[in-house]
């Protein structure tokens, strides 16, 4: 028993910091999480008193995306620990590693809460400082919990010389971390920068055969464009990534409220039920949800390609469908709409009000064979419009050698015999 009143279950994992375990509040007969530090950091004074501080420091946050610290105990053994919420599923280091690459409308759906709850924490003076997909927790209820705040760096130097522990975290650290300047706000910000590029690239921005290359890497701003691995990454998104991952945290976002902002094209739009629904499947089908959302999102695009297309806007048709074709590579409908879009085309332009002669435009296909044709088509005629009025004036209707005629044909067959002319001259 702990602290008189909980029961340990089973031991659910172990970080860098402590060991957690599943136990039972046996006052308040609820399922609870325990968080014990390892036992070489509770004996160093100054990294466990540090741990106390920072618990119930964050133990006054209160906020539906941040997991609840309900207590501070001490264990039989005198160890300090943690009481919390217990958020049964998984988190989301769990869920990359089996599909390590989510569509960019996905990677929102968890992304937002994050935000939204790192948001509030700044707003309450507290900075997370270890964000990372092993500290995002997903229900099977569908919530999204950040946890572990400000623990990583209670104990930074420890962690350094726990072999295989601390190799994860770099990856996710801002320039200025990784300096050892002050930090602030903007190192959560360029940490959950960092969590959406792996969302949606399935690859850290920053990688390295060891720690010291991956310190290098971050601060140096070296990673791929997020683009060349995805192309369902669009123009947009490499930008709010970029932008978040600025080495300069000045560069970056005002706040992660002006990220979410940003993001908010690529959220989908469900209703609370359907949300939850989606997160619980990341828990026990990622890879289903996964195609799921995919195949939702590229009939969207499907439907906003064909609207595009009814109103001859072929640009954005084509767009769309590309886009379409990046979430869900085998939609016939969006191959088919693809195929209809690279058709050419035969524009006739009407008549000009008011005038007596007609403009005609002829697309065919791609170069520049169509408008040559066209061009020495309407030459021609023009010459022998020129060449009959040439014979009229000189050899008036009815005078020898020339047959009589009624009138000159009007206008309208004119322009007939034109297009005629241009057509045939157009055909290969």
């Amino acid at each position: 028993m702990f602290g008189d009143r909980y029961e340990l279950l089973q031991r659910l994992g172990a970080g860098g910091m402590a060991r957690v375990y599943l136990a039972r509040d046996t006052v308040l007969g609820r399922t609870v999480a325990i968080k014990v530090l390892h036992t070489e950091l509770d004996e160093n004074e100054e990294v466990r008193a540090r741990f106390l501080r920072e618990a119930r420091i964050f133990a006054r946050l209160k906020h539906p995306h941040i997991v609840d610290i309900y207590d501070v105990v001490t264990t039989p053994e005198g160890a300090a620990a943690m009481v919390m919420e217990y958020v049964e599923g998984t988190d989301l280091h769990r869920v990359l590693a089996s599909n390590p690459r989510l569509v960019p409308e996905l990677a929102a759906l968890v992304i937002r809460p994050l935000a939204d709850a790192l948001h509030y924490a700044h707003r309450e003076g507290v900075v997370h400082r270890d964000v990372k997909p092993a500290n995002v927790l997903l229900g099977r209820d569908g919530s999204v919990k950040l946890s572990d705040f400000g623990i990583a760096k209670a104990s930074e130097e420890d962690l350094l010389t726990r072999t295989g522990d601390f190799l994860g975290t770099p990856a996710y650290i801002a320039p200025e971390q990784a300096r050892g300047d002050a930090i602030g706000p903007a190192a959560d910000q360029y940490a959950l920068g960092v969590v959406l590029f792996e969302m949606v690239t399935g690859k850290r921005p920053f990688s390295g055969p060891n720690t010291l290359a991956v310190l290098t890497k971050i601060m140096a701003g070296e990673y791929p464009d997020p683009r060349e691995l995805n192309a369902a990454v669009d123009d947009d998104l490499a930008a709010i990534i970029a932008r978040s991952l600025s080495l300069d945290a000045a560069d970056r976002f005002p706040d992660l409220g002006a990220m979410v902002t940003a993001l908010e094209r690529y959220h989908i739009t469900v209703n609370a039920d359907r949300q939850r629904g989606l997160i619980a499947g990341l828990v026990d089908d990622p890879n289903g949800t996964a195609d799921v959302v995919a195949g939702e999102v590229a009939n969207e695009l499907i439907t906003t390609a064909r609207r595009a297309a009814e109103k001859g806007d072929k640009r954005n048709a084509r767009k769309s469908v590309q886009a379409a074709l990046a979430r869900k590579p085998d939609l016939e409908a969006a191959h088919q709409l693809l195929r209809t879009l690279e058709q050419p085309t035969v524009d006739l332009m009407p008549p000009a009000q008011g005038g007596t002669t007609t403009t005609s435009t002829l697309t065919v296909g791609a170069g520049r064979r169509g408008p040559v044709v066209v061009g020495v088509a309407l030459a021609l005629t023009a010459l022998i419009g020129v060449g009959i009025t040439f014979l009229l004036r000189t050899h008036p209707p009815g005078s020898a050698g020339v047959p009589a005629v009624a009138q000159p044909p009007p206008p309208a067959d004119q322009s007939t015999t034109a297009l005629a002319i241009v057509a045939d001259a157009a055909r290969p």
